[in-house]
Order: C-alpha cells, then structure tokens, then sequence
C-alpha cells in the first residue's frame, strides 16, 4: 500500500472511532451533500495536494463536520427569534474536528504526524440540506518509503 492510501486510511480511521460521527465521505467539498443515503452528521474528507520530500511526504486534506439545521415551530416572546439546533451542531462538530486534532498527540505505528492545522472555522446554512458545522486544512506527513502502485 502506497503512502497516499495509509494516510488518508489513517485518516478515516480516526474519524470511524469517534461515536459522533454517523458518515464519512471522501468525495470533492461540492459533491458533500448529494448523497441521499447520508446520515448526519457526516465528515468529508477531501484530498487536496501533496509534496514529496526525500524523508517524508506531506498530504493536505479539507475536512468538513457537518450537520442538518432542524427549526422548531414555537411561540415565543420575540418574533425575531428562532429555534433551532445551530449550538448544538456546532457544539458537537467542533467537538468532532477537536478530537481529531488531539488524536495526534498519541504515536501510530505509522508514524504519520500531524505537520500543520490550520484555523477551524464555522460553516452555516450551506449545501442542499441546509447544513452547518465546521471546517479545517490539515496536513500530514508520512515517511517517504519510496513505494509506488504496483503495474
């Protein structure tokens, strides 16, 4: 298995062990909610770019947490509020990409290592759905073991 496959493997893998998620999708950032089948909340994993270096390969990925926004119909004091689960998804996606991001302060036998994070930012009302969350860049490194696909 080439460095690509074990690391966006490793990837999915952390995403699999968290009891939040429901889906993981590796498809391009616009294709996220065209999938019917999708249970939410859903992480997308997109596969960005990557360097070879002589020691290591580095591998960015886009990774999206998100959830669908419910309102409720109810009367309140104010008709400009509105009652929805927005805290909670952004509650439980962050919680998402903060483990994800903490999961690399523990070896692998791997050792792929977590090179760069950047900024993880809020996303709300977006796709078909209607769906809000979160959003980061990652990018990891692996050693470069030289391997290829086989013809």
């Amino acid at each position: 298995m080439n460095e690509y496959q074990k690391t966006k493997d490793y990837v999915v893998s952390k995403f699999q062990a968290d009891p939040l998620v429901n889906t993981i999708t590796t498809l391009t950032s616009d294709l996220v909610d065209k999938n019917k089948e999708t249970i939410y909340p859903v992480v997308n994993i997109d596969y960005v770019n990557n360097t070879v270096q002589n020691d290591v390969i580095l591998f960015s990925f886009h990774i999206k947490a998100l959830d669908q926004n419910d309102i409720y119909i109810r009367t309140t004091d104010s008709k400009l509020q509105v009652d929805t689960n927005k805290d909670d998804i952004f509650n439980e996606t962050f919680n998402m990409c903060q483990q994800f991001v903490n999961s690399f302060r523990q070896y692998n036998d791997l050792d792929i290592e977590l090179v760069s994070v950047s900024a993880i930012t809020a996303i709300k009302n977006e796709e078909l759905n209607d769906l809000s969350g979160h959003e980061f860049d990652i990018v990891l490194s692996i050693p470069n073991e030289g391997s290829s696909c086989p013809a």
